[in-house]
Formats: C-alpha cells, structure tokens, sequence
C-alpha cells in the first residue's frame, strides 16, 4: 500500500498522504451536512426562514422574476391541543411532502419559517408563458394550491382529516411579486400580509356559514344579545359569539 493514495479494494485510502486525503474529505462531507442541517427545519427537511431568505435573494441576483407565498394553517392550534403534539407534527410533515409535490423543489425554494406557517420563493422565470403577466402567473400558483388543497387532507390519517375538519383546519395563502429594489424580506413580508387578508376572508366565509345555520329566531336572539353587550361596555365581536353557540349545541 506504500506509496498508493488508494488500496485498491480497500475503501480508506492507504499511506500517509492517501488518508490525509481521505481525513479531508471526511471533514469537509461533515462540514457540508452539518452546513445542510442548520439551514434545515428537522421536522418538514424543508429549509428554514434564513436560508428561504438567502435562496430568495439569489435569485433576485440572478435577475430572475421572483414571487413569493405564505402559507398558513388556520386553527392548527385549536388542533394541536385536542389531538396531541404527534398529530401535529404528521400535519405539518404531510403539508410539507404535498406542498413540494405541487411546486417547483429545483426552481422554488420551499420553507418553512416558524410554527404552522410555510413560505416559498418562486422562480417565475421557470413558468415563463408570453401569454400570461408574472403576476398572473403567481396567481396561477395560488389557484393551483387552492383547488389541489382536499388532496392535502385526504391524505392525512381517517381519524386525523376527520379532527381536523371538526376544528375547521384550512390554509390561507398570500402572494407577492418582487419589485425592483426590494430584498427577499420585503417580498415575504408583503406575502405574509396578503396572507392575513385571506385568513380574514375565509374568516368572514365561515362566520356567514355559521349564520346561516342558525334559526330565524337565533339569529335575532345574537344580534340582540350583542347590542345589550355593546351598551354596557363589553365589545364582543360576532365570531366569537358564533363559536360559543357552536359549541354549545
């Protein structure tokens, strides 16, 4: 082996110079994973809020036109607390794996940045169409989650789709597109109010839901109920008391 960098059959190089070679590599693959790890949310292997941001602005280097999603899991909580922290975290791992399956992995980067929120920077460029405006085309992307999103549920576990449309568990998503001169912050956080917009509406949709499903005389009994709070200084809103009659039928 003398005088060889490598032993033939055997895998560790042989000699002196032939294993501080092989020490390197060793040093420089663990150095690559540990790198991988950092930039990596350990439940959903996606990447996290720093490297979304890095992989973001990239992009926007390379001249790309760059969109950007947030994504929420409305009433994750509500959730978590009745079905247990487990459940929670096969939510959030199943959204990852189904989310990865509806964009781009080798042209968007896909993250998730904190709790039960999820972002993604999206190479528009790589849907490049003359037909349609980038901003079409982020909508496109959106129109695209929303309809695919029963796919989403039904792969969960029977016991864990049917807890989650108990809690009334859906998504909201917000977009932005990059303009010139913002950095990725500002494309996320632009996203991320969009996305607050959207959470209100469905929102709003469920608590016309919830109203309907009440009977006439319900319904004059809530409004009037309210009024009497309002006067003597209790400011309750409308949902919150929609929830309260939900519960308690």
């Amino acid at each position: 082996m003398t005088g060889e960098y490598f032993s033939g059959s055997d895998p560790i190089p042989g000699g002196i110079f032939g294993s501080q070679i092989y020490l390197a590599k060793v040093i420089e693959l663990t150095a690559a994973e540990a790198l991988r790890q950092i930039n990596r949310d350990q439940l959903t292997n996606l990447v996290n809020l720093s490297a979304l941001y890095y992989g973001l602005e990239q992009k926007i280097k390379e001249g790309k036109e760059v969109g950007a999603l947030v994504m929420d899991i409305t009433k994750f909580k509500e959730l978590n607390d009745s079905s247990g922290h487990p459940a929670g975290n096969l939510v959030l791992a199943s959204f990852a794996r189904w989310l990865e399956t509806k964009l781009r992995p080798a042209d968007d980067v896909i993250g998730r940045i904190g709790g039960d929120e999820f972002a993604a920077g999206l190479d528009l460029t790589a849907r490049s169409d003359e037909r349609f405006t980038k901003e079409e085309r982020l909508e496109a992307v959106i129109r695209h989650l929303n309809k695919d999103m029963p796919g989403f549920f039904a792969e969960l576990p029977p016991d864990l789709r049917e807890a989650a449309k108990a809690a009334n568990v859906s998504v909201a998503i917000g977009g932005s597109i990059h303009k010139a001169g913002e950095s990725a912050e500002a494309v996320i956080f632009e996203a991320d109010a969009n996305m607050y917009k959207a959470k209100e509406e469905q929102h709003q949709t469920i608590d016309e839901v919830l109203l309907q499903s009440l009977k006439p005389e319900e319904q004059v009994a809530l409004e009037g109920a309210k009024e009497k709070l309002v006067e003597v200084g209790f400011d309750i809103n409308l949902r919150t008391m929609l929830r309260i009659i939900q519960s308690s039928r």
